[in-house]
């Protein structure tokens, strides 16, 4: 089923275009990945995901989603839960550290840790990669760690700050002094602005998800060329809001459990749904 009220854009946007409406006519295609989790387009062009059920790395075509095939892709000795890209580098997060994994090679290039990982969830970067900022989802810290030196893709951790609520979970990049976070089992998003120099944050709601049943699956957030939120929210689906957080429409007809969106800048989206094991290209153009 899929639920909306009227979204349509101004002039200066897509013109007059009901984007649920649009999605539902738009060519959809998926393949098959085992508990996909976070996606994130490489250097290559590649999608890329990783699966917490075979504990691997997985690359797609973004075109047709077929598996770019590499032997010297082997699984993981941990279960992982995130990954990230920045500069021909994947992040991989595990509960209690990061991978730093060449995207050309495929080779690891660092082991980032610090005892405050309890749970590595998401992670941007800030400052033309100096700055990078991890979600610690069991232990409700926010994580900031600096680029040890330029191009490197080691970070030492600079500051730890524990949050006010329960679960940070996703997290979405603005510029180099505002960002969000999402509460998973409080089910709301919070925006960070920078003080002392990006070394302390302040956070402040922006805004709760509509969401009944509470969802307790993760929270994924992206936002779109035209300021549109949407939200990745399990079984609830995705939900799209405006900058006021006022729910604009409701995708539910993926897939039963959408764990995270991806979309391009010729808006092509990507969907990777964690329990029935898939990633859906859906492209909106045709």
């Amino acid at each position: 089923m899929l639920c909306y009220s009227t979204v349509t854009t101004n002039s200066c946007n897509k013109p007059q275009l009901n984007i649920l409406i649009e999605l539902n006519a738009s060519n959809k295609i998926y393949t098959n990945v085992s508990q996909s989790r976070s996606i994130s387009i490489d250097n290559h062009g590649y999608l890329a995901t990783v699966s917490s059920d075979t504990s691997t790395l997985v690359r797609l075509y973004s075109g047709n989603l077929s598996s770019v095939t590499n032997s010297s892709l082997k699984p993981f000795n941990d279960v992982p839960y995130a990954i990230a890209y920045y500069n021909e580098t994947y992040y991989v997060g595990f509960t209690k550290y990061i991978l730093a994994i060449d995207s050309n090679n495929l080779t690891i290039l660092q082991n980032i840790t610090t005892s405050y990982f309890n749970g590595v969830r998401d992670m941007i970067f800030s400052s033309n990669g100096k700055l990078m900022i991890v979600t610690s989802v069991s232990n409700s810290y926010l994580l900031f760690f600096n680029q040890t030196g330029n191009w490197s893709r080691n970070y030492n951790l600079i500051h730890n700050q524990l949050v006010n609520y329960s679960n940070p979970h996703g997290s979405w990049y603005v510029n180099d002094s505002y960002f969000y976070v999402t509460s998973w089992t409080g089910n709301a998003i919070y925006a960070y602005s920078a003080i002392n120099n990006s070394l302390v944050w302040r956070g402040r709601l922006f805004f709760y998800i509509f969401a009944s049943p509470l969802t307790y699956s993760g929270l994924s957030l992206t936002i779109d060329q035209y300021n549109r939120y949407w939200v990745s929210s399990g079984s609830n689906g995705i939900q799209i809001y405006n900058s006021q957080g006022i729910l604009i429409g409701t995708i539910n007809n993926i897939c039963s459990f959408v764990f995270d969106v991806l979309i391009t800048s010729d808006y092509v989206l990507y969907v990777s749904c964690y329990s029935s094991n898939q990633v859906w290209r859906i492209d909106l153009n045709n």
